[in-house]
């Protein structure tokens, strides 16, 4: 009564009814979800941004994923492909998000985000994307994109566009201080597979940012030093359109120049495919 099920050709997915958000992923019986994919607006400061104004610009974002609210939940099946439609109202101006769900019958899964400033006039996004969390298991990744260093919108001409590949714990960067980390920009499509090669695969509609944690946002902004930073049972995956831009041009109040930002009162779309990634597919398909 309270989840919409959907199964195909050796994949078994879920939507809860209450939130819209896809709560499990199952491909040949395994449960590739610890937690749901959900919005994502909100990403930890940097060192450079603790000094500037980037917190009073972008604070209202913090809880908006946890405080938006379901307003429309509609389903369509067209040509074999079964869509679902989840319609919300942000607490930031008033404004709208939309997500949409495109499964077809061999385990992929479309997914579309939508942004609609509201008339409130919103703050900058520090980020325009979603996250969901998979079990530790599935901690190689591998990425077509820029690498193999950490790159963000404005830091990234020193990463050469490749396939690259790493682990989960890799992925990021150990600051002195934890801050936002690890992120790859300009990635086509990003896998994170078990030591079996089994998991799931994530396409692109268009170049985007993409990055794995072995914790949590939370973590990040509660730790003072590397060392209070916890290993998981699962690891915190990120898709994203767009990033808050590093900014630094100098550490004590610069902001981040107005082009590798994301002003709250323009629209923004953008969109990915989730499907099985399993032992002996070809990475470069």
């Amino acid at each position: 009564e309270d989840r919409l099920l959907v199964s195909g050709d050796g994949f078994a997915a879920a939507i809860d009814k209450a939130s819209g958000a896809l709560v499990s992923y199952q491909v040949d019986g395994a449960e590739l979800l610890a937690a749901p994919l959900v919005p994502s607006f909100w990403k930890a400061p940097n060192d450079n941004q603790m000094r500037s104004r980037y917190m009073q610009q972008t604070q209202p974002w913090r809880t908006a994923t946890a405080g938006r609210k379901l307003v429309a939940f509609e389903t369509s099946d067209s040509g074999g492909i079964l869509q679902l439609t989840a319609r919300y109202r942000l607490p930031v101006g008033d404004s709208g998000y939309q997500i949409v769900y495109r499964f077809v019958r061999d385990g992929r899964v479309g997914v579309e985000a939508a942004y609609t400033p509201g008339a409130g006039q919103p703050s900058i996004l520090p980020r325009f994307g979603v996250t969901w969390t998979m079990p530790q298991a599935y901690d190689r990744v591998a990425w077509y994109g820029r690498g193999p260093h950490e790159t963000y919108w404005d830091r990234h001409t020193s990463g050469e566009i490749a396939i690259y590949e790493s682990t989960v714990d890799e992925m990021v960067f150990p600051y002195v201080r934890p801050q936002d980390t690890g992120n790859r920009s300009d990635v086509r499509w990003m896998t994170l597979t078990n030591e079996k090669g089994i998991g799931l695969r994530i396409v692109g509609d268009m170049p985007m940012s993409a990055s794995a944690w072995p914790f949590t946002i939370a973590d990040v902004e509660a730790a003072m030093h590397p060392y209070e930073l916890p290993r998981r049972d699962f690891n915190t995956v990120f898709v994203d359109f767009r990033l808050h831009g590093v900014g630094g041009d100098n550490s004590w109040g610069a902001l981040t120049h107005p082009q590798y930002t994301l002003p709250g009162d323009q629209p923004y779309r953008f969109g990915f495919t989730i499907e099985p990634a399993r032992a002996g597919a070809p990475k470069s398909e």
